[in-house]
């Protein structure tokens, strides 16, 4: 369930990525270098997986593993050919984190307060509130082997839910969060 409220849920890492059970949910925004020329790219190499939290997750290495394997389907889908670190045209670094966010309702505005004249309208409302809620962030780092420069960054945010995503909710979130890579839609056939 995509929603905020409630108390903090205590999450693993992996679970950062219910971003694909919150479908439509998650915030993607990515980058490039204009000046590279991304048809060149044929083959690739996943070479690290960071996890970080704010709340004390560790990572749940399933969830991992799910995120790793819908990362090379989705680039062998776009043409991509697996290879070694040494050999790979590119280099795909992933960064997950989660964190608690805090919302607050002021708890402006005007409200019945009944018994003032006719309709009993007036006076100033009250009672702000405020929860706090976990967000999840897959961040994607594309680097040229050749010179180790960074050549796209994607990423992608979503409210976090208690569960640990399925294979085909993993699938659906890295698929959204690649969408824009390469840039332009020449992928490496």
């Amino acid at each position: 369930m995509c929603t905020r409220g409630g108390s903090s849920l205590a999450l693993t890492l992996g679970v950062v990525l219910l971003l694909a059970g919150c479908s439509g949910g998650i915030d993607v925004n990515s980058d490039y270098d204009p000046n590279f020329d991304f048809s060149t790219l044929k083959t690739f190499s996943i070479v690290k997986f960071d996890v970080s939290s704010t709340t004390g997750g560790s990572g749940n290495m399933l969830v991992i593993q799910r995120i790793i394997e819908a990362t090379k389907a989705e680039l062998v889908y776009k043409g991509y050919t697996e290879a070694s670190e040494e050999e790979a045209d590119f280099l795909v670094v992933m960064h997950a984190g989660n964190q608690q966010q805090l919302q607050v309702d002021p708890g402006w505005g005007y409200g019945y307060w009944g018994g003032y004249g006719y309709g009993g309208w007036g006076g100033y409302g009250g009672g702000g509130s405020a929860y706090t809620y976990e967000t999840g962030t897959l961040a994607y780092d594309m680097v040229q082997n050749a010179n180790k420069q960074a050549i796209w960054h994607g990423v992608g945010e979503a409210i976090a839910s208690g569960n640990a995503p399925n294979q085909d909710q993993v699938n659906a979130g890295v698929k959204t969060i690649l969408r824009d890579f390469p840039p332009g839609g020449s992928a490496g056939q």
